[in-house]
């Protein structure tokens, strides 16, 4: 019998990479897409992504699909403070120290470690792959640091048949 597939955590800067990666004339079909998989319990986020995805003065496709998910999703919006205190205790520099408002990195890392330990197999989704010592690490280095594995947004948007389209010969995939 196949593995269940996992429950994807996305972090803002995943959903701001979508809108890179998917041509426009795809973007809302992706984005319906992706809906699904949050009506499926596959996608998960922390209230911190929906905040930081929603709160710009003009949100754009990414920003005004995280509102219409918030009320949405399957998994807690909140996981419980015990894990966030094993991220900071485990990987704390991955809050930028010059950050104003509430950084949504340590809270997807625990918002993957609750809902691993519920017994779901998570991956986090990333476009923050980049150290910057002495000031912060990545957050796939954060993840690294607790044994939670990461897909890129790239190899989410595929692993989860939302682009390329398999059949679709213009991308010059080899999935299509």
């Amino acid at each position: 019998m196949p593995a269940e597939p996992p429950i994807w955590i996305l972090d803002t800067s995943a959903l701001i990479e979508f809108k890179r990666l998917l041509p426009i004339p795809e973007q809302w079909n992706a984005f319906v897409r992706l809906g699904s998989l949050v009506e499926n319990g596959r996608i998960a986020m922390p209230r911190q992504v929906l905040a930081e995805a929603t709160t710009v003065s003009h949100p754009d496709v990414p920003g005004a699909w995280a509102a219409a998910m918030r009320k949405r999703l399957r998994h807690t919006l909140d996981s419980d403070y015990h894990f966030v205190r094993l991220v900071m205790a485990a990987a704390g520099d991955v809050v930028d120290p010059n950050k104003t408002t509430d950084d949504a990195d340590p809270y997807v890392v625990a918002l993957a470690l609750h809902t691993r330990e519920q017994g779901f197999d998570v991956v986090v989704v990333t476009a923050d792959v980049v150290d910057r010592p002495p000031r912060r690490i990545s957050l796939a280095t954060a993840c690294a640091r607790l044994n939670v594995e990461v897909a890129n947004p790239t190899e989410f948007l595929a692993a989860a048949g939302i682009w390329p389209l398999r059949g679709d010969s213009a991308t010059g995939d080899p999935m299509a």
